[in-house]
């Protein structure tokens, strides 16, 4: 085969015209496009299932649209997805960064990402809920303009999209994401709907680009059996019940009480929950590997817990330093500073130290925190209200596939008070003191050095195709 016909091959094309060179499940989600092609070409419909990181974005949709739009001379590729961002930051500048390898193909970003070919191709890309009701995406009628249509992050793409975008007159179909839960179209394309797809299913251990460590740390962490494990590492879907479970479990929590590790002294960290309206004002200590809930106490006047909280530090021998506690509390953070004990804030829903897994800071510390827990790595207060907040809490994923918890309006609507020791004792566990290093300051990072709200709203995927 000459490097003519090599390069009207999808993998080829993506070799010699993109300079890529693929894993084996990167080829295997582009071959399937050749057999859409030509005069004997079939309806072909791909479903491709990795977790982020894996290289989706550059590899499989922009490998893809430019392929189809390089062998059909009037060739249409419509990539969607229901989230704006995953457009703009990962498929748009995937495309972009080959545009230049061709001579005559332009750009124009309004209303929607257009490309264009000298020959008349196309590639579009949007949200639905910035393109409106769009007119219905069909193929040409000659085999010179066939339609590529790409949805991307398919797991989170609502029924009745999917709906409108089977009503389309495609040539062929390509559903790229990242695994989600055993329910709608996207999980069934690889079940009951198989025999209909070319199915590929890639985990972190099939992308060499992915340092070992990463994977073990992973491993290492949430064991081989927890869904982040088997979803992230193993590009598998997730049970729903799975996502159901607490972020410490009972049976974890029990285990680790009965079965403490040795005691081993070291750094003093507090951690300080202020009361909100009628919750309880809460330090929580940390020496080392054990932890205990110092103080308990629920009193309105916020000036007398301030005195409440010095006569605490001062009996604990603690420096400002060594004490963090809950920023979104301004107003008793200021009373204490204004009292002259300068102390750490921490707001729980900040980002991430490991923004790629969590949501917000208050996931990270929750789902670390229980990690530590079921692995028996601290000693614990046998406190029962401690025990009843820390098993009252569910986990979540949200749609980009990171960890989030249940957030406390959620709570409320449950009976459950607000989880105020737990709180404390997780945000003792995550904090360490800062480290100055010569002239700088190493920030803080979270005391178990492992993997483990937000209420981000996505936007909504309504319209983008409509039926014929």
């Amino acid at each position: 085969m000459g490097e003519t016909d090599t390069m009207a091959t999808p993998i080829g094309f993506a070799a010699l015209a993109l300079g890529l060179s693929l894993y084996p499940w990167q080829d295997a989600a582009l071959a399937p496009l050749e057999l859409a092609s030509g005069p004997a070409a079939e309806r072909t419909k791909i479903s491709v299932v990795t977790p982020n990181g894996a290289g989706k974005s550059e590899r499989i949709v922009a490998a893809s649209a430019l392929y189809w739009v390089s062998v059909h001379p009037r060739g249409r590729v419509v990539i969607t997805s229901k989230d704006n961002k995953q457009l703009l930051n990962q498929d748009i500048p995937a495309i972009e960064k080959h545009v230049s390898k061709f001579e005559g193909w332009t750009i124009v970003r309004s209303p929607y990402f257009k490309m264009t070919t000298p020959t008349g191709g196309t590639i579009h890309a949007f949200v639905t809920d910035e393109a409106g009701r769009a007119e219905g995406w069909h193929k040409e009628d000659d085999i010179d303009g066939p339609l590529l249509v790409i949805a991307d992050e398919a797991k989170s793409i609502s029924e009745d999209i999917f709906k409108a975008i089977y009503r389309c007159t495609w040539n062929a179909l390509m559903l790229v994401s990242s695994p989600g839960v055993k329910m709608g179209s996207f999980f069934e394309s690889h079940t009951k709907n198989r025999g209909d797809f070319h199915c590929v299913a890639a985990g972190l251990i099939d992308c060499p680009h992915i340092p070992a460590d990463k994977v073990a740390d992973i491993i290492h962490t949430y064991g081989e059996d927890h869904p982040f494990t088997r979803s992230s590492v193993y590009g598998e879907f997730m049970d729903e019940d799975d996502l159901n479970k607490f972020v410490v479990p009972l049976s974890g929590l029990l285990r680790c009480l009965q079965n403490p590790p040795n005691y081993q002294p070291g750094e003093r960290v507090a951690f300080c929950d202020f009361a909100a309206g009628g919750d309880e004002n809460v330090i929580a200590l940390r020496n080392g590997n054990k932890i205990t809930v110092e103080a308990t106490w629920r009193d309105k006047d916020k000036h007398a817990s301030v005195g409440r909280f010095i006569t605490h530090f001062r009996r604990l021998e603690l420096q400002g330093e060594q004490i963090w506690c809950d920023a979104s509390d301004k107003e008793m953070a200021d009373l204490l500073r204004d009292a002259g004990w300068i102390v750490n804030r921490q707001n729980f829903g900040a980002p991430a130290r490991r923004d790629d897994i969590y949501i917000s800071w208050g996931s990270e510390a929750w789902h670390e925190g229980g990690a530590a827990i079921e692995k028996c790595a601290i000693i614990l207060p046998d406190d029962e209200t401690l025990k009843a907040q820390l098993t009252s809490r569910w986990r979540g994923i949200n749609a980009k596939g990171k960890l989030c918890l249940e957030d406390k309006h959620s709570l409320r609507k449950r009976n459950i008070p607000s989880p105020d020791r737990a709180d404390a004792v997780l945000g003792a566990m995550a904090m360490r003191q800062p480290q100055v290093i010569g002239a700088k300051t190493e920030p803080n990072a979270p005391w178990m050095e492992t993997f483990a709200d937000n209420t981000e709203n996505e936007s909504a995927l309504v319209g983008a195709f409509m039926g014929d």
